[in-house]
């Protein structure tokens, strides 16, 4: 199990601000992205950090793609994921995700997107957020599980899309 970078191009294709970031400006961002590294040798959780600096608006909602992806070896998948929560430091400013926990399957990696880790923030306080780039603002935990008798998946279809694909087979 590891992280590494998603190419140049998908963290450049999954910028939110619609083409108003020049190339250069996005590559710049995309070498000085740090990988998730845990903050002390006791730490549950590995850091993800900011790739540029942001502010985020009383109640509202960003996307922040991370270029990180997480990769899990092949006979480690279907026993380990990876789950990713707001820092507490950031939490108790009123930032959480979208979604509460965001959950990366151990077969994401080999999603269309690069297994690029996006995560969907809210800023639910009522004052600006600031986070610059390079600080820790969410964490990855990596979590062992099984699967209930019963349960298990009913084919060995291959992961091809990216969020919300599980819900997507045959359709």
């Amino acid at each position: 199990m590891k992280y590494s970078k998603v190419s140049f191009q998908q963290f450049y294709k999954d910028l939110p601000f619609g083409g108003k970031v020049d190339e250069v400006t996005a590559r710049r961002w995309y070498e000085n992205i740090k990988l998730p590294k845990q903050g002390t040798a006791s730490s549950m959780g590995t850091d993800f950090f900011m790739p540029y600096s942001v502010t985020i608006n009383p109640r509202a909602k960003i996307k922040i793609p991370t270029g990180i992806k997480w990769e899990c070896s092949e006979e480690f998948r279907g026993f380990f994921g990876l789950l990713i929560v707001p820092r507490s430091s950031m939490g108790r400013k009123g930032l959480r995700l979208l979604n509460t926990i965001a959950v990366i399957d151990g077969d994401y990696s080999d999603a269309e997107n690069e297994g690029h880790i996006i995560l969907f923030m809210e800023n639910t306080s009522d004052e600006a957020i600031q986070i610059p780039a390079g600080k820790g603002f969410a964490q990855g935990i990596v979590t062992g599980y099984t699967i209930c008798d019963g349960a298990e998946a009913d084919d060995d279809t291959k992961r091809s899309g990216g969020f919300g694909s599980t819900d997507k087979k045959g359709e």
